[in-house]
């Protein structure tokens, strides 16, 4: 699905989905190295899991509750439950009767079947906006512990990748598939700034490119001049031209020497303003 999405293959309908983003994004973490990946994700949260309680954790996506509540992801590693609710253009909907709202019944949901496992239940909210909103959470439970709820952007999970691109030996597999990952981060707008220096340390991480910036050779419609030299070596052959190119004239100026007399003025010479 990230290459159907990456070569246009999808509707505009499908590319705005939340759960097509949540699908590509975790489907990923679920697939390649979860050490490598996932834990320094879960880390951010910090949530501490160990290596092999990853390698066994469960991943299950849209589960559905007793109320017929859907969260977008649970996965179960360890003592840990963790409920992901993820938004990409839409935000957290909250009715007169927040009892009924989706958080709210996700949260009850969710304590219900950590208890019955005996696990920690964390409910993870992602959201596309570069801060932590409170309003986005006003009207959540408060009787639920405060470590419950945790916040973190999709910006954040891209900008994480870029940095494991960095700093891991990866197998090509998996730098290839990190990379297309971050390539639909790069297409959603869906990243940070990250200045040259940060660019440039990635290095050979990333999949080598041919050029960054346009080759001004490869072109004939510009918009900005490139210099004579370069713009004349493009060119095959050079002809003459049997006239003068630039306008020729008498004298335009005299010398104020060759002025036999100069009369003074008391009128405006410049003009005033």
């Amino acid at each position: 699905m990230i290459l159907a999405e990456l070569r246009g293959k999808l509707s505009s309908r499908l590319e705005r989905s939340e759960d097509i983003l949540t699908s590509n994004v975790f489907s990923f973490f679920k697939y390649v190295d979860r050490n490598i990946f996932l834990k320094p994700l879960l880390e951010m949260l910090n949530i501490d899991i160990s290596e092999v309680n990853l390698e066994d954790a469960e991943f299950h996506f849209w589960p559905r509750y007793a109320d017929h509540t859907e969260p977008d992801l649970v996965i179960i590693a360890g003592n840990h439950y963790l409920l992901f609710e993820a938004k990409y253009f839409s935000s957290f909907e909250w009715t007169e009767n927040k009892e009924l709202s989706q958080l709210n019944r996700e949260i009850k949901g969710g304590l219900f079947e950590s208890e019955a496992l005996n696990k920690e239940f964390h409910l993870i909210a992602i959201t596309a906006e570069y801060l932590y909103k409170p309003e986005n959470f006003k009207g959540i439970i408060k009787d639920i512990p405060h470590h419950t709820l945790k916040w973190i952007n999709w910006q954040s999970i891209h900008d994480l990748l870029l940095n494991i691109l960095a700093t891991q030996k990866l197998s090509k597999t998996n730098v290839e598939f990190c990379q297309d990952l971050c390539d639909l981060f790069d297409k959603k707008n869906l990243r940070y700034f990250r200045d040259f220096k940060s660019v440039l340390d990635i290095g050979s991480s990333i999949l080598p490119i041919d050029k960054v910036f346009l080759a001004s050779e490869t072109t004939t419609l510009r918009g900005d001049f490139i210099g004579f030299i370069l713009t004349l070596s493009q060119s095959e052959e050079l002809t003459t031209v049997p006239r003068d190119v630039f306008y020729k004239s008498h004298i335009l100026f005299h010398n104020i020497q060759d002025i036999q007399e100069i009369k003074p003025t008391k009128e405006q010479i410049y003009f005033k303003r």
